[in-house]
């Protein structure tokens, strides 16, 4: 009977409102996003990927950071976009290395790196990233929210090359993020129902990109954390390299946390780092149905699934 079980749902197919399975009776859809990373700025694409969202029916829309270079009038032209296009109807954001960008522009001008930090500071760029996204401009760049019922974690780094150099383009997530953090996945944890959990920056030698020896301080003790929760679906963007890779999805056996890499709506780029010579625009749709999550990598300029790009993931029932 269980090996039954496991072919039928095996043969789950489609991202509608409604999953049929072969000789079985539809199963109701419980919760579907889209997650999608490295928008910087191109309004056309965002345009299109979210009537292509629109028209796949999903609940809620996680954009993981690098959406522009945090400048207002940046913010403003997403907004517009956003607020005269269809889109899904729960809409969250993340904080990436870009939204700190502002810092190499001179008053909202032209790109200036010899001008850095041009005025700006670590603690303007947040406030403008938190009123971006509808918060308290005084509050921290990582929050929560519920959807449907399923937790959503945001995450993102508190410190950039404006207080240290060395810093880079590091996710650096302080103490009381990582306590925050710890609290919030255990509340209302329920087992066979996963907990999702977004970071612009990706986890080093992970998925596709990740090779860098730092990109999150400190990495070691936030994979403790969620190596804990093994409900727990990681997804972080920043490396922009295209979602036709066996490393798009990453897990192993020091940590039960699955981790997914993103691509970029603007522009993917291939394994040697550079940006493909052909005009792409990738992300992934998520789909939650009883005791498993389902991951499928999006093109949505040509409106289809990426072939080989579908991760069925258990969620532990704790029994």
């Amino acid at each position: 009977m269980k090996r039954l079980i496991l072919f039928m749902t095996s043969l789950l197919v489609g991202f509608g409102g409604m999953q049929t399975i072969w000789g079985a009776p539809p199963i109701p859809r419980a919760f579907s996003l889209a997650v999608v990373s490295d928008i910087h700025l191109d309004l056309d694409k965002l345009r299109n990927a979210l009537g292509d969202m629109t028209a796949q029916n999903i609940d809620a829309l996680v954009l993981v950071g690098d959406s522009c270079d945090g400048q207002d009038h940046e913010y403003a032209a997403i907004k517009r976009v956003l607020a005269t296009t269809p889109r899904p109807p729960n809409l969250f954001f993340t904080m990436g290395n870009h939204e700190y960008y502002a810092s190499y522009h001179k008053d909202g001008g032209e790109y200036d790196e010899m001008g850095f930090p041009n005025g700006e500071t670590t603690r303007k760029c947040q406030a403008r990233f938190n009123r971006f996204r509808g918060a308290d401009p005084d509050g921290p760049v990582y929050y929560d929210a519920w959807v449907n019922g399923y937790h959503l974690i945001f995450l993102g780094g508190e410190k950039s090359r404006m207080d240290d150099a060395s810093l880079f383009d590091d996710a650096v997530l302080t103490t009381a993020q990582l306590s925050w953090l710890n609290v919030k996945l255990r509340e209302k944890a329920t087992p066979g129902k996963p907990t999702f959990v977004f970071l612009h920056q990706p986890f080093p030698h992970t998925v596709s990109g990740s090779r860098d020896a730092t990109s999150i301080r400190p990495a070691g003790e936030l994979r403790n954390i969620l190596s804990h929760f093994p409900q727990t679906l990681f997804f972080s963007g920043h490396t922009h390299w295209e979602l036709n890779l066996p490393t798009t999805h990453y897990t192993d056996k020091s940590s039960t946390v699955h981790m997914f890499n993103t691509s970029s709506l603007r522009d993917p780029y291939n394994t040697r780092d550079v940006p493909i010579q052909r005009d792409m625009s990738e992300g992934l749709l998520v789909q939650v149905l009883p005791g498993q999550v389902i991951v499928k990598g999006r093109d949505f300029l040509g409106h289809a699934f990426i072939k080989g790009q579908v991760y069925r993931v258990g969620i532990p029932t704790g029994r």
